[in-house]
């Protein structure tokens, strides 16, 4: 079974990414079950690219988790492709600009720059989700603009969809 997980590094960059997002997590990942490997396995855009590893690696201070309710294979197919790219560093220096403007300003602001080179982790799990037909309104979420925060609020309205794990 597919799952998002959402995580709060103990970071200054998890800290930071939770102050300009006002948000409970500062991290998502997708968790799988692997026929080639056997067990569960992890697929996230973290430092220094989008990889897959076991997924007992990734799972640490756990804010929420959803098992997803929809053809979750299929959308994973469609970022099968973004393994092996480089993290976006542009990409989360440009989100976090734009929260910026946001948080003080109260205004969105443009996208300085979009790297099609990299991922965020909101980044590739918006457009697994964008892939996937059965997700209503998903097709809304632009994966420039997705922070961690705002895609945990989005599963939380969308329980057809997303099964919260209790902990």
């Amino acid at each position: 079974m597919v799952r998002l997980v959402f995580t709060a590094s103990n970071t200054r960059m998890g800290h930071l990414i939770r102050w300009l997002s006002k948000g409970r997590a500062s991290h998502v990942f997708i968790q799988h079950p692997s026929t080639v490997w056997g067990g569960d396995w992890a697929t996230e855009a973290t430092w220094p690219m989008v990889l897959q590893r076991p997924a007992e690696r990734s799972r640490h201070n756990i804010v929420k988790e959803f098992f997803c309710d929809f053809n979750a294979p299929f959308a994973l197919q469609r970022i099968r492709e973004e393994v092996g790219k480089w993290y976006s560093f542009d990409g989360l220096f440009a989100l976090g600009l734009w929260l910026l403007i946001w948080r003080v300003f109260h205004r969105k602001a443009q996208h300085p720059f979009h790297s099609v080179r990299g991922n965020l982790c909101s980044e590739l799990v918006t457009k697994m989700l964008r892939a996937a037909t059965e997700v209503p309104d998903a097709l809304r979420l632009d994966p420039d603009y997705t922070t961690p925060e705002m895609l945990l609020v989005f599963c939380e309205r969308h329980p057809a969809q997303f099964k919260e794990i209790p902990k």
